[in-house]
């Protein structure tokens, strides 16, 4: 369909998943949510308590390209 889609879960803790800033040194979420949006791609965090986190990335595909 056009795209590639990357997903990451875990079973750990829940995070708050609005947090874009660095923090204490670390690039984390902002750094992976600019280097999706510079690939045109979509970047989407799923995370509630005691159900653990997903980060579900998708970015366009052209074969060949």
């Amino acid at each position: 369909d056009g795209k590639v889609t990357l997903s990451i879960e875990d079973r750990g803790v829940r995070f708050d998943p609005f947090l874009t800033e660095p923090r204490d040194g670390h690039l984390g979420l902002a750094s992976i949510r600019e280097r999706t949006e510079i690939l045109g791609g979509t970047l989407k965090i799923e995370s509630s308590p005691g159900e653990g986190t997903r980060v579900i990335i998708e970015v366009p595909y052209a074969p060949g390209a």
